[in-house]
């Protein structure tokens, strides 16, 4: 058993899933499938197990990503992906494999950016430019020609050029960002959170027709900011919720909840002149439900 479970990586299957269905709850699944797949096996007659692996959880990420595609089309509101939360600041690893777990490519505008590729662009760019596998490994995985997959990942790199900004700043700066940010919010100052953001700043608001959210986009220091705190009225006086600081997709953020319910989770990414440029703000209660587990 304990020699099963060293061969199924959790953490790097859990990584690959995450990235190609932008989904904790779908990557979750689909790492409990594999997991009854594998071990319905023989073991003795799979030859390469990682590999074996890797096929099973990308076709069934797939698929998953496919089924997607047709329900968001009649998605209500701004789409973000499923927000992955850690304590703040983030657990910094040394192992290789924690590390390709914790890349910085799990930001929320890199998988917002993947959200522009056909399903097929978007999983051979993750097999080969995130997780290293060579063209003919790809090819095996998707049962496609290898010029092919190289077509895909060459399409892939050029949507993608322009929106892999990562957040590069210290999350120990992040967090005092984050402070400042709630308590100008909490002090209702608006001249003191517009100081924070940038003039092109834009909050991004996802509920999914489910809860109250801003349905579209907005943009602007002084229109974000004047709407921020009006929404912080809302929560005056609610003695039972408690915000958390966190770092969400590697952005430095914070959840608001408590033991019974998560209300939301907001991250903030900051551009090279330490500003607030984007405000993310998922509401929907579908994509929140793994954060209580």
């Amino acid at each position: 058993m304990t020699e099963q479970i060293d061969v199924f990586d959790q953490t790097r299957l859990m990584g690959l899933a995450y990235r190609i269905t932008g989904s904790m709850t779908d990557a979750e699944d689909v790492i409990q499938d594999a997991w009854i797949r594998w071990q319905s096996r023989t073991h003795q007659d799979i030859r390469d197990p990682g590999g074996y692996l890797t096929r099973v959880v990308t076709n069934l990420s797939l698929d998953k990503l496919r089924a997607q595609k047709k329900e968001r089309e009649a998605y209500i509101g701004s789409w973000l992906p499923e927000p992955r939360v850690e304590n703040f600041p983030a657990q910094k690893h040394t192992d290789p494999q924690h590390s390709l777990e914790l890349a910085e490519d799990l930001s929320i505008a890199f998988l917002l950016a993947l959200e522009s590729l056909s399903p097929s662009e978007r999983v051979v760019f993750i097999l080969h430019d995130v997780f290293a596998y060579s063209f003919n490994e790809v090819a095996d995985i998707l049962e496609r020609e290898p010029a092919s997959c190289r077509q895909l990942a060459s399409r892939a790199r050029k949507a993608l050029s322009a929106g892999k900004r990562r957040y590069t700043g210290d999350l120990a700066k992040g967090k005092a960002l984050a402070t400042a940010f709630q308590q100008a919010i909490r002090d209702g100052d608006v001249a003191e959170l517009t100081a924070l953001l940038s003039d092109q700043v834009t909050f991004i608001s996802d509920g999914g027709g489910k809860v109250a959210a801003v349905p579209k986009p907005v943009s602007g220091a002084a229109k974000v900011a004047k709407m921020l705190i009006g929404f912080a009225k809302t929560y005056a006086g609610r003695d039972d919720l408690q915000s958390r600081f966190v770092a969400v997709n590697q952005l430095p953020g914070f959840v608001l909840g408590n033991s019974e319910t998560i209300i939301q989770t907001v991250a903030l990414d900051v551009n090279a002149q330490g500003l607030i440029e984007k405000i993310y703000v998922v509401r929907n209660p579908e994509k929140l439900r793994h954060l209580l587990a």
